[in-house]
């Protein structure tokens, strides 16, 4: 049986600290919305060791092949119209040598904020601000995932993704 993460007990405390940003960063009236982790789609299933045995029921678990890069994309569930600034992804990779480098966020077909340059591994709960509310359409995170060229890293080229999430607000 695979594990979702390295303990049962970090993704807890990842969602709690999640939450607790969220709860801070809007008025009394706003809620948060979020995509499950089965929600993800992986953009280049040929890049991926086991591409046919990826999606279970708590979300999105893959090993990159070495040396490959592709995306990981996610819709979240929007309130249409309403103000976002504040959205999350929490993630977790087997090793330092699989990481995501850059996230996208998308509203609609205008893609909002990129975030580059970054090198992610390990258990994440990965908060963006957009910097300015904008008014929800259709919003979505893409992740980029990379996996090095070492052969056997201890904890793999191993992706797991759980889920990703907005406020919304007036």
């Amino acid at each position: 049986m695979r594990l979702g993460i390295s303990s049962k007990g970090t993704i807890y405390i990842l969602c709690f600290v999640l939450v607790a940003v969220f709860a801070m960063a809007g008025a009394a009236d706003a809620q948060v919305l979020c995509s499950q982790g089965t929600s993800f789609h992986i953009q280049d299933e040929g890049n991926v060791a086991d591409a046919g045995n990826v999606y279970f029921g708590w979300g999105l678990d893959f090993n990159l092949n070495s040396g490959n890069t592709t995306w990981v994309h996610t819709p979240i569930p929007s309130v249409l119209f309403e103000n976002t600034q504040i959205l999350a992804v929490v993630f977790y990779t087997g090793s330092s040598d699989a990481w995501v480098d850059r996230i996208d966020v998308w509203n609609g077909d205008t893609r909002v904020k990129i975030i580059d340059g970054l090198h992610l591994s390990g258990d994440q709960a990965y908060v963006i601000d957009l910097g300015t509310d904008i008014p929800a359409v259709s919003l979505s995170i893409s992740a980029r995932v990379n996996a090095g060229v070492e052969q056997d890293p201890v904890g793999g080229h191993r992706f797991v993704f759980y889920t990703a999430c907005a406020e919304f607000h007036p």
